[in-house]
């Protein structure tokens, strides 16, 4: 990651930002101008243009097998403003306003090849959320103390347009186009006990109620949907199994803080329960089975060293549901994204 900032100092303190991503799995491209102004209460505007790539590859083992291509490769574009007022020392309200572009290229089966071409989706659309948080984390990734509370409600609206590929599509001429609306209200609570001493415990909690319609198939319709990713790793895999329109999830954290606090072993344990599940149908059609019929479980155990510039760790991490479940990575510094069109 690469970023430059160019500060105004003057009535209001204001700051224009450029940053990029490199990277096999996530390209990014962002600017942005912030402007917090001298208003009784904090308050901040923030202009902001952002383009992504990610680049999902076909399981966990051909991380590095050129002869498959990615299995779905998502692009996003926006531009957009953020308004936020401060709410206290640790409390944010948030507004934004979007107008945004998503293509979304994807194979219809797990059996391809570098012949075949790809479903390409494209979603032109305006969105618009509201979210309130408050958060008391000690660190922004891999905290041991604190609490986070967030509760946003987000409305989108816009064109689909898919165009057909080779492996088993469903568009029956050129291309197939709609038009969807739809809200998202989500709740989340991070928090964490015992913040003295060397065990400490936390607790996740999260829930989301979407009115999201069916796109033209069952891959673009889980790709749009919310995605249920407690822990950093799993922000980095496109696991169809955890996404869902509406869904209830939580789980719990055990982590074992030594050396003061530069070591954590921690172990977590989650579920994930969709209400009504979207599946594959007989033509590769998005379909809403019965309430509560499928749920599945999340497992990962990291030993974390928190250096001077930045957290150490490896991590083992099981995902329920995957032909191959298991997974190992050993990383240094953070997972970040630029903000997305839906956030």
């Amino acid at each position: 990651m690469v970023a430059m900032r160019y500060n105004l100092f003057g009535r209001a303190s204001s700051h224009v930002e450029a940053l990029s991503y490199f990277g096999k799995f996530y390209i990014a491209g962002q600017v942005k101008l912030r402007m917090d102004l001298p208003t009784k209460a904090p308050l901040y505007l923030e202009p902001v243009f952002s383009l992504h790539r990610w680049d999902h590859f076909r399981g966990f083992s051909t991380f590095f097998d050129e002869e498959k291509p990615a299995f779905v490769v998502i692009r996003e574009t926006w531009g957009g403003l953020n308004a936020g007022m401060g709410m206290g020392n640790k409390g944010l309200l948030q507004f934004d306003a979007k107008l945004a572009e998503t293509k979304d290229s994807y194979y219809q089966t797990s059996e391809f090849s570098g012949q075949d071409t790809t479903d390409v989706t494209y979603f032109r659309h305006l969105t618009s959320g509201l979210s309130l948080m408050r958060n008391s984390l000690n660190r922004k990734q891999h905290p041991n103390a604190g609490e986070k509370l967030s509760v946003s409600v987000r409305f989108v609206g816009g064109d689909e347009k898919t165009i057909g590929g080779s492996t088993n599509s469903t568009v029956e001429g050129p291309f197939f186009k709609d038009r969807h609306e739809w809200f998202v209200a989500k709740v989340q609570l991070d928090q964490y006990a015992l913040p003295k001493g060397i065990f400490k415990f936390g607790v996740l909690l999260e829930g989301v109620y979407s009115t999201m319609p069916m796109f033209e198939n069952y891959t673009a319709s889980i790709i749009r949907a919310p995605a249920f990713q407690p822990t950093p790793e799993s922000r980095t895999y496109f696991i169809d199994r955890f996404r869902a329109p509406k869904y209830v999830a939580g789980g719990l954290r055990t982590i074992i803080a030594v050396a003061r606090n530069k070591f954590d072993l921690r172990l977590e344990a989650y579920l994930f329960q969709p209400y009504e599940p979207i599946v594959r149908g007989d033509d590769n059609e998005g379909i809403t089975a019965a309430a509560f019929t499928e749920r599945y479980y999340i497992g990962a155990g990291s030993l974390i060293y928190q250096s001077p510039v930045g957290p150490v760790w490896f991590n083992l991490s099981y995902f329920d549901g995957q032909n191959e479940p298991w997974a190992w990575s050993l990383n240094f510094g953070y997972i970040l994204f630029n903000q997305k069109a839906q956030e």
